[in-house]
């Protein structure tokens, strides 16, 4: 979990909530935080938090990308909030569906 990998110290709080018509998600963690300029650019293909050629961690970039297909094609959505040198909470929900809808299905 990408939580963990860019929290150095601190926490990382995994939770759900349940809203009238949905599931939310949640992954808060108290790592770097995300650059405001680069917040439109999260959950593109191949794109990292930090773009300079002297970052510590690796990886593709595609992780978020994948997940936000998922829940697209879930009917849900996903989104983050974050504060430079404070840490992000990315959050994602996904419709409730009837039980008896899943029987019949």
């Amino acid at each position: 979990m990408q939580a963990f990998k860019f929290t150095d110290l601190g926490i990382v709080e995994i939770g759900y909530k349940i809203k009238e018509n949905s599931y939310v998600y949640y992954v808060m963690d108290a790592g770097n935080g995300i650059e405001p300029e680069n917040k439109e650019k999260f959950f593109n293909l191949f794109t990292q938090g930090n773009f300079s050629s002297t970052r510590i961690y690796d990886g593709l970039g595609v992780g978020l990308t994948i997940l936000k297909s998922f829940i697209d094609m879930l009917g849900g959505s996903i989104n983050f909030e974050t504060e430079v040198g404070k840490g992000s909470i990315f959050y994602f929900s996904l419709p409730r569906m009837d039980v008896k809808y899943l029987e019949s299905g």
